[in-house]
């Protein structure tokens, strides 16, 4: 298992690499460009991107030692990971900030409506950065106490700090998982029970602003759980034993899944979210003007497969209707009426 670990993680890295570089920078680019995404959540998730870009780009230093096949002491290796560390520990604390910052949209609304973007951005971000300085500050105390500097398989992460410190990373990560998946679960009871007295008001609620909160926060859940937290277990099971070449290469295996984590924002948004998919398309057009134009979809015989609907803020529904209104009352208003 070891000895396979060097040739098969550099080719599923690079695949993964490619996938999430483009979504990320696609995602970042998207955010830059249309004010109509540059909301607190959108600010937020494009943080969480960035982040998850930067965490990409540190693991290709770990591709790069497994296509030599040479073997790197532990310290440099830290050098070279310190900042792929930082930036995990901003992306993994940045998935508590969303959770939490859907939580507040939903029970304080206008109070998260009013604070300056700014401002809210700004407080929200403390967290990740205390923690990552916190992490950063344990790993050069640990490596500096080390006595031994022994040559490791791969030069990930988990395998530069000292065993004591990966060991706290691995198990706050656990714990801030834990938290994310607790307020997700509270805000699905929130909205699930707005929906219920709606229903019972005789409300439709199905087209909801919080209908589609819900249905995005399922898909994240499930994403959540099946790449980061999936990632984390088998990393605090692995830190139960001696550390060997398997569990070394077990470790290493395991970035497999955090790969997912860093990759997948783009790709859940674009399925799930009309206004992101319609800037993505657009981004598109740009590579492929012939398959993309207009936010529809082409088919290699010049066919039309498939279109968005329009984009039209609530407040857009609103003048639309009044238009109507005022139309309407024209036409009455120049018809001669019948006694």
């Amino acid at each position: 298992m070891a000895d396979l670990a060097p040739t098969i993680i550099p080719i599923v890295i690079l695949y993964f690499e490619v996938l999430g570089i483009f979504g990320n920078v696609n995602l970042i680019l998207a955010t830059i460009r249309k004010k109509h995404l540059q909301t607190k959540h959108g600010v937020l998730l494009a943080l969480t991107s960035f982040y998850q870009l930067m965490c990409l780009l540190g693991e290709l230093v770990n591709v790069s030692f497994a296509l030599s096949g040479v073997e790197i002491k532990r310290n440099m290796c830290f050098i070279l990971m310190s900042p792929y560390l930082v930036f995990s520990c901003l992306q993994s604390t940045m998935f508590l900030v969303l959770a939490l910052d859907v939580l507040i949209a939903i029970l304080f609304p206008l109070k998260h409506m009013v604070t300056r973007l700014g401002v809210y951005v700004s407080i929200a971000s403390i967290p990740a950065v205390v923690y990552a300085v916190l992490i950063l500050s344990l790993a050069i105390a640990g490596m500096i106490s080390m006595e031994t500097n022994p040559r490791i398989l791969l030069c990930n992460p988990p395998l530069s700090v000292h065993p004591k410190v990966a060991s706290f990373w691995i198990n706050w990560n656990g714990f801030s998982n834990l938290g994310v998946l607790v307020i997700y679960v509270a805000v699905y009871a929130v909205v699930s029970s707005r929906d219920k007295r709606e229903r019972k008001m005789g409300r439709i609620v199905m087209h909801s602003a919080e209908r589609k909160v819900l249905i995005s926060l399922l898909w994240l859940i499930t994403v959540f759980a099946s790449t980061w937290c999936t990632c984390n277990i088998i990393l605090a099971i692995a830190a139960w034993f001696e550390q060997t070449q398997d569990v070394a290469a077990v470790q290493s295996y395991v970035v497999v899944f955090a790969l997912m984590a860093y990759s997948v924002n783009y790709y859940v948004y674009f399925t799930k979210n009309h206004a992101y998919r319609r800037v993505f398309l657009e981004q598109l057009a740009w590579i492929f003007p012939k398959r993309f134009f207009n936010g529809i979809y082409w088919n290699e015989t010049g066919s039309r497969v498939g279109a968005l609907p329009s984009l039209r803020t609530p407040a857009a529904n609103v003048a639309s209707r009044i238009e109507r209104r005022n139309v309407g009352n024209g036409l009455n208003s120049s018809t001669p009426r019948r006694l």
